[in-house]
């Protein structure tokens, strides 16, 4: 008794619309996760510049209490109040 091959009949590959369709949709993910890490990489620089600009006006804050101190400046138009000197125990 001899045993007999059975013929795999199952496709071998998809079909080429199948193909395509897939590729399609790996083509727009790809190009998605492209997108994502170039906007990460784009938040990173941004909170670099953030931090410089934040360290800038830091800076100019410093400098003006040297000119007006004791004040507040008003960031809409320049003006400048001056806080009344606390009062002593005296």
């Amino acid at each position: 008794m001899g045993k007999t091959k059975k013929m795999d009949v199952r496709p071998s590959k998809v079909t080429e619309s199948e193909l395509e369709k897939m590729q399609a949709a790996v083509v727009v993910v790809n190009k998605l996760k492209v997108e994502i890490a170039n906007s990460l990489m784009r938040q990173d620089d941004m909170k670099a510049e953030l931090k410089a600009r934040i360290e800038d006006l830091s800076a100019i804050s410093t400098e003006l209490e040297g000119t007006y101190p004791n004040s507040e400046i008003s960031i809409n138009d320049g003006s400048v109040k001056y806080k009344e000197d606390e009062p002593s125990d005296s």
